[in-house]
């Protein structure tokens, strides 16, 4: 299913050798687990922000949290991740949050 010109790519990516030499099924299922938590995203991120609201989960969690949903459902609508905006977008997250905790 996957062909070795796939698997070379993911071989010398910096962030993806780790699953270069996965079997079918466990890429499978970690496209699975991908698509499932992608496409669910803004549902769980709506579920994490009444946690919050409701001080069940801490507000530093929260932002990693959404930072995380918000990269995969961006990376599942097939948006390529560029690694310096991630990390901007990060810590402007972070920078939000500690500023709310003030």
């Amino acid at each position: 299913m996957f062909s070795e010109a796939f698997r070379q790519k993911l071989e010398m990516g910096k962030y993806t050798n780790w699953a270069a030499n996965l079997t079918e099924s466990h890429m499978e299922a970690l496209l699975w687990l991908i698509g499932e938590y992608g496409f669910r995203a803004p549902l769980v991120l709506k579920l994490l922000e009444k946690d919050k609201k409701e001080g069940a989960i801490p507000d530093i969690a929260f932002a990693r949290a959404k930072f995380a949903l918000e990269t995969i459902f961006r990376v599942v609508l097939g948006k390529r991740l560029d690694l310096e905006e991630a990390t901007r977008r990060l810590r402007e997250v972070l920078k939000k949050e500690r500023a709310s905790e003030e």
